[in-house]
């Protein structure tokens, strides 16, 4: 299948290497053919000659050989023509014709084999021979005609061809439109059409609509009339080839499904969509469901609920979306309606609109609650003279609903009258302006919310009883003296008192925080007051309590100021001077005090001005104080100056310190005595 060619290595002057590139190889100083048996291959290639003076390149190409010794016939495509390729002999003449019986006449020279359509190939290997017909029987002669003179005849069939070309479809795809084929550059017109649908175009199951099985020349076109049923379907034509040159088919799909409009639409109240809704459905809390006409576009539209205008067409505002919807409170008084658009990927088309219902939209009933009202805590806390806390039970609301209460007075022939608070879930409500001492009845309902009705009040009812009425009026407290000092006394009085009303009071210490602390009396009708003797009182507030007693209850209260230190007069006697005095030191005594001043204790101050504010003596720098008919020897004086001593109370936890006292000593330190000598030289 290859021979090899050997190459010089050198011309004589220098040496040659030799390298190849396409269908040639070389190895060494040997050319070698790359032989194939494709006829489609190329076989060409170069030889390069490298020499220390250049490089030079030498065309070559290899041969082509069938791999099949038989000839044969081209392959089916979509060409006019065909051809039929074999082996060839160097110097043969061959010739392909349809005539079978050319032996008798095999020209006689080259002359005429050649201006008979003979060729001859001065080489071995393959050859095509192009130009033929498809489905047709040929004979090939191979002819020896310079040496042996002998032919040898081989029979081929060509293939049919191939029907090629393409099919152009019209473009409108709307339901009863006619949707039009025509072929365009096929080799052949004679055939028949069948046209099909399905939901995608690259589907497997096509169902057939329609077939042409005319086998008619020149059948170059085909017409479909789009169907209602064709509707989100795409359609597709083919042609397929009854020539007896070419087979084969060809097919066209629409780019886009069938179009159909929409009829209608509906409301119903079913999932299933088969019960059609009527106005007295209209009601909060029904769900409503939508279906478009036909049908089958159920997933092809967009279903947008809305409320009517007055002129019968749709507001703008979507209350909703999707093929259900849930009357809400929002919808109360309006008309609803619901709007399908169709999608543009879909078969549908157009949109199409409800019809209006009579009926507005109305509110739902509420059920009544099922549990009476309980109170919020307590009876003692939840129960007062003119007022009763109640809420609903949590278990029984879960934190949810809204509430009104209701009472009804013992003895009033169940009438009932609401209280105008609301309560939501169990959250409490203090119903106030009730009687005192009375039995009530209280009811509760369920308020309408989101397009609910308010329910009935319940059967059921929580009985109350208010306490005894409470004591009434302000209480204004008083003091005596400089005003909530120690030693004063307390005085309450009240105003706005009820006049039946009887009481109690009650004194007590206000703790810092301002809670109520330890009493400081018992409860007696004539504790109105309060003596402030006590030094546990000073830098408190007391707190009187009014309680009721007998047919009433309850208390009033007030706190007072905070109560301070008392004021302290200044002491009325003055130092005795004990005219012990030196140029720094004097020496003074306290003044004797009555036995109810005993326990008080005494400042000294000094000043050098008769009329000046005296300077507190402290000895060291250190607080003293001094006691009853002491004596003192103050020190560190000027000598030879004019003092003046005065006399203050210094403050206990009973009094702050008093002023000083007006009226002093005065006492001049004496003069230094001279001590020493003058020496003179």
């Amino acid at each position: 299948m290859q021979e090899d060619v050997a190459l010089p290595t050198s011309t004589g002057a220098e040496e040659v290497a030799w390298s190849a590139q396409g269908n040639v190889g070389v190895s060494g100083n040997v050319a070698i053919a790359k032989v194939t048996s494709s006829l489609d291959q190329d076989t060409s290639g170069e030889l390069v000659a490298n020499t220390s003076s250049g490089t030079r390149v030498l065309k070559a190409a290899s041969a082509k050989l069938l791999a099949a010794e038989e000839p044969q016939a081209g392959r089916s495509v979509a060409e006019k023509t065909t051809s039929i390729s074999f082996n060839m002999e160097a110097n043969h003449y061959y010739l392909i014709t349809k005539d079978n019986d050319m032996e008798d006449r095999l020209p006689k020279d080259h002359k005429s084999a050649i201006t008979g359509g003979w060729r001859r190939y001065l080489w071995d290997g393959a050859i095509t021979w192009d130009g033929l017909e498809w489905n047709t029987t040929y004979y090939l002669y191979d002819y020896d005609l310079k040496d042996s003179k002998t032919v040898e005849t081989k029979t081929i069939k060509t293939s049919k061809g191939k029907i090629g070309g393409s099919i152009q479809l019209s473009k409108d795809m709307a339901a009863g439109a006619t949707l039009k084929a025509t072929l365009k550059d096929t080799l052949t017109t004679k055939g028949t059409w069948e046209w099909e649908k399905a939901e995608s175009p690259t589907s497997k199951d096509w169902t057939l609509l329609a077939k042409d099985a005319n086998e008619k020349d020149g059948n170059t076109e085909s017409s479909y009339v789009l169907k209602q049923d064709d509707s989100s379907a795409y359609i597709r034509a083919t042609f397929t080839a009854k020539d007896t040159a070419f087979e084969g088919s060809i097919t066209a799909c629409s780019a886009t499904v069938v179009k159909a409009p929409l009829s209608s639409i509906r409301i119903y109240t079913d999932a299933e969509r088969k019960t059609a809704a009527t106005a007295a459905d209209m009601v909060v809390d029904k769900r409503l469901y939508a279906l478009v006409e036909p049908s089958n576009f159920d997933t092809e539209v967009e279903y947008t609920w809305h409320h009517f205008k007055e002129d019968g067409s749709l507001e703008e505002t979507v209350q909703g979306r999707g093929t259900t919807y849930l009357l809400q409170g929002k919808d109360v008084k309006e008309k609803i309606g619901v709007k399908a658009v169709a999608k543009g990927e879909g078969g549908a088309s157009g949109t199409v609109t409800s019809e209006r219902f009579d009926q507005a939209v109305q509110a739902a009933p509420t059920e009544t609650p099922s549990k009476a009202p309980v109170l919020a805590e307590s009876e003692d806390k939840s129960i007062e003279d003119t007022s009763v806390t109640v809420k609903m039970p949590e278990a029984y609301t879960k934190g949810n609903g809204l509430y009104q209460f209701a009472f009804s007075k013992a003895g009033s022939g169940g009438v009932k009258t609401e209280y105008k608070v609301y309560a939501r879930g169990s959250n409490p409500v203090t119903i106030t302006g009730l009687e005192a001492r009375t039995k009530y009845y209280i009811y509760v309902k369920a308020v309408g919310e989101n397009g609910h009705l308010d329910s009935e009040y319940t059967s059921q009812s929580l009985e109350v009883m208010t306490k005894n009425p409470f004591v009434k009026g302000t209480l204004e407290i008083t003091s005596t003296g400089t005003g909530y000092r120690y030693g004063d006394t307390l005085n309450v009085a009240i105003k706005g008192e009820d006049q039946k009303q009887t009481g109690e009071y009650t004194w007590y210490l206000v703790n810092d925080d301002g809670s109520r602390g330890d009493s400081l009396t018992t409860a007696a009708p004539d504790g109105y007051f309060i003596l402030l003797q006590d030094t546990d009182y000073i830098g408190h507030r007391l707190e009187v309590v009014l309680a009721g007693t007998g047919n009433y209850g309850g208390e009033i209260s007030a706190q007072s100021e905070i109560i301070q230190l008392a004021e302290q007069s200044p002491p009325a006697q003055i130092l005795i001077n004990k005219n012990v005095i030196t140029d720094s030191t004097v020496e003074v005594q306290l003044p004797t005090l009555s036995e109810s001043l005993q326990g008080e204790r005494f400042n000294i101050g000094y000043s050098k001005l008769e009329d000046g504010v005296p300077e507190e003596y402290r000895p060291d720098n250190k607080k003293v104080q001094y006691t009853s008919g002491q004596e003192v020897l103050i020190e560190g004086l000027q000598r030879n100056t004019t003092y003046y001593f005065f006399l203050r109370f210094d403050a206990n936890k009973k009094h702050e310190k008093s002023d000083w006292a007006s009226k002093g000593i005065s006492i001049k330190t004496l003069q230094t005595q001279f001590d020493g000598a003058i020496y003179f030289e």
